[in-house]
């Protein structure tokens, strides 16, 4: 059995998320001898002497494209460098639910395993030039997410190097991207295993829609669907991403054809958004301060009017619908008319600019 390895990275920033994966890492990973290397961007004594451990590593990373690079970015060459061993990699705004031990046993065996990215992605020469490389002509149906993956170096490190190597000589393209691309070049497409979104992500708010949102069952949390949560990702001691979770919802319960905040469909993502709050909340020790602009809320206030009204029939319902697409259509009107108008004096400008001047144009 090789070594498993999880690799995380972090800046200050990001101490609450971190503290709760380490956390919650160590209580379902217990006695599995997973060891966890942190990129440390610019982690303070006091956090590292607090998580320190056996089982953990801090490394210093730096770079001079900040933060945000060095934490998504030198964790892929960190990842490499553990020749030998099956790794994992993560990002700091994670926690896990669950065992992920078998994810690890998986890779081990040859395969990579990613949590989808729960879309598809059509890749081609049409990417060439924003991600500065020969990008492959391929419809990806194993799309995944830049985390979490798990893929033994020996075997396939060279997608997270190819990756690595590329950023830093160009600087070019998205990481979530670039690691599909990768895969898609180096010819791994029959290898890629993806683990459902709800279970490991939450990406396009799969762990608070309707069908696949995570619920509590027999003291164990499952999604709607009947499937294990292993890991969630998000910024849950911020109060402004926390509360903007609940954004698109009302849109998307109007797809639904749901009308309601106080239906059902509505009302269990709040649930399901409150109850990974509580986990979040059960392994972060580490000290945050959770607030909320007045514009995050009246932002949400806004999406509720737009897409919710509340009636006690059918009728009236129908009744408000008509009412609101009435009041919609007059806003699309006034947004035409102002389009219009820049249009017609913008062809005035156009023609004033291009008209000649002077006697010397006119003798031309």
């Amino acid at each position: 059995m090789k070594p498993y390895i999880a690799v995380i990275a972090a800046s200050k920033g990001y101490m609450p998320g971190l503290a709760a994966f380490i956390n919650s890492f160590r209580i379902h990973h217990e006695g599995r001898n997973i060891r966890i290397i942190v990129c440390d961007y610019d982690l303070p004594d006091e956090f590292k002497e607090k998580y320190a451990g056996p089982d953990l590593e801090f490394q210093k990373v730096a770079s001079r494209y900040g933060n945000i690079w060095a934490t998504k970015i030198e964790r892929f060459r960190v990842a490499t460098e553990q020749k030998g061993a099956v790794v994992g990699v993560f990002d700091s705004d994670m926690f896990c639910c669950a065992s992920m031990y078998n994810l690890w046993q998986i890779a081990e065996a040859g395969l990579i395993v990613g949590g989808s990215n729960a879309s598809n992605i059509r890749f081609g020469s049409n990417w060439n030039e924003s991600y500065k490389m020969d990008v492959p002509d391929i419809f990806d149906y194993k799309t995944i997410t830049s985390v979490p993956t798990f893929m033994d170096i020996d075997q396939h490190g060279e997608v997270w190097h190819s990756l690595y190597e590329h950023k830093k000589a160009t600087n070019a393209g998205a990481d979530f991207n670039l690691v599909n691309i990768m895969l898609m070049k180096l010819g791994k497409m029959d290898y890629i295993v993806t683990i459902p979104a709800e279970q490991v992500t939450g990406i396009h708010h799969f762990q608070i829609k309707p069908d696949t949102r995570v619920i509590d069952k027999a003291g164990k949390l499952l999604t709607n669907n009947g499937l294990e949560l292993m890991c969630v990702h998000g910024r849950y001691w911020e109060g402004n991403w926390y509360s903007n979770l609940m954004k698109p919802m009302p849109k998307h319960c109007a797809r639904l054809g749901v009308r309601s905040s106080k239906s059902r469909a509505y009302q269990g993502a709040i649930q399901s958004r409150e109850l990974l709050k509580g986990e979040f909340d059960k392994y972060c020790d580490w000290p945050y301060e959770s607030t909320v602009k007045p514009e995050t809320l009246a932002n949400l206030a806004t999406e509720e009017s737009l897409y919710f009204v509340e009636a006690d029939s059918v009728e009236e319902e129908l009744q408000k619908l008509e009412e609101l697409n009435l009041k919609l259509n007059g806003q699309l009107s006034r947004q035409e008319r102002i389009i219009r108008n820049l249009q017609r004096e913008q062809t005035r400008v156009g023609a004033y600019d291009s008209e000649p001047e002077g006697e010397e144009a006119n003798d031309n």
